[in-house]
């Protein structure tokens, strides 16, 4: 079984977490929020607490893989030797 890319997976987690946050923002109870997701409202709000650390995780370790492949502030900086003059 293989692993999803890691650009992937953070995406399937932001549109988990979307999901809950925009319920939320519609003023459904964790209840509610819980039922859509097909667990109890205290699920959700753990699912949710989850996620969120979950994305902020995923998003330092995906920072960091891209600032060692040389891309910084929005896109690629080459580095000495990468054949650039």
């Amino acid at each position: 079984m293989t692993q999803p890319d890691p650009a992937s997976h953070l995406a399937n987690l932001v549109a988990d977490l979307r999901t809950i946050t925009e319920a939320q923002a519609q003023g459904k109870t964790w209840a509610e929020i819980g039922a859509t997701l097909g667990m109890t409202g205290p699920e959700a709000k753990k699912e949710a607490h989850r996620l969120r650390e979950q994305v902020k995780q995923e998003l330092q370790a995906l920072s960091g893989r891209l600032a060692a492949a040389g891309v910084r502030n929005g896109g690629f900086q080459p580095q000495a030797g990468d054949g650039e003059s």
